[in-house]
């Protein structure tokens, strides 16, 4: 898992961990294949509900489309 994490995504990683729950960390810019790493984690691990965390949009405002762009092209692919 490269990038660093704070607050409260290193707190959800800590939670995961401690409760034995999968967890998968995409950092922004880091690598282009975001939406199928994240697809293959949730049906490899048999996600069913998920949980995001990360930075506020105050301190680093690109978050929300980030986001909103890696879910769009796992599960919405053909509507994009």
């Amino acid at each position: 898992m490269a990038g660093t994490l704070s607050g409260g995504s290193e707190a959800t990683a800590e939670f995961a961990r401690r409760y034995g729950k999968p967890f998968l960390h995409l950092a922004h810019g880091e690598r282009p294949r975001h939406p199928e790493t994240l697809r293959d984690f949730a049906f490899d691990e048999g996600i069913k509900r998920l949980n995001i965390a990360g930075p506020r949009a105050s301190t680093e405002p690109e978050v929300g489309e980030f986001v909103r762009s890696v879910l769009e092209a796992a599960f919405f692919p053909a509507e994009r």
